[in-house]
């Protein structure tokens, strides 16, 4: 499992992004999926959210691989 700590890109993010970030996060995990090219599919840790997130709306800030 991958947990990706992620934050809001101040200068792209859309209000749902910022939103999404700010009630499920930071902390997500990588569900790997290339479904849709230009969005990762996570997982929030803190809740039941799934959900998209283009990558230039986000930046993450750090990754750890946990079993």
């Amino acid at each position: 499992m991958i947990i990706l700590t992620i934050k809001k890109n101040g200068q792209t993010a859309s209000l749902r992004t910022r939103n999404r970030v700010n009630d499920n996060g930071p902390e997500f995990q990588f569900i790997e999926n290339q479904n849709r090219p230009g969005s990762i599919l996570v997982k929030s840790t803190k809740s039941n959210w799934l959900g998209w997130l283009p990558e230039n709306e986000i930046v993450i800030t750090s990754r750890k691989t946990c079993e």
